[in-house]
């Protein structure tokens, strides 16, 4: 499971719909954060459905 999420994170992140920032360095902890066109896809995929 962990696999295909992080396949999908890394799809979103090409497709420049999210950025990974770091969150903690000890453990290593990433945060996933809508960039301005993630955004705009997850407002109009909320508003017409999938």
């Amino acid at each position: 499971m962990e696999r295909i999420l992080l396949q999908r994170l890394g799809r979103l992140i090409d497709l420049d719909a999210l950025t990974r920032r770091t969150h903690q360095t000890s453990p290593p902890r990433h945060e996933y954060v809508f960039t301005e066109n993630g955004l705009a896809l997850y407002l109009t995929v909320a508003r017409h459905g999938p």
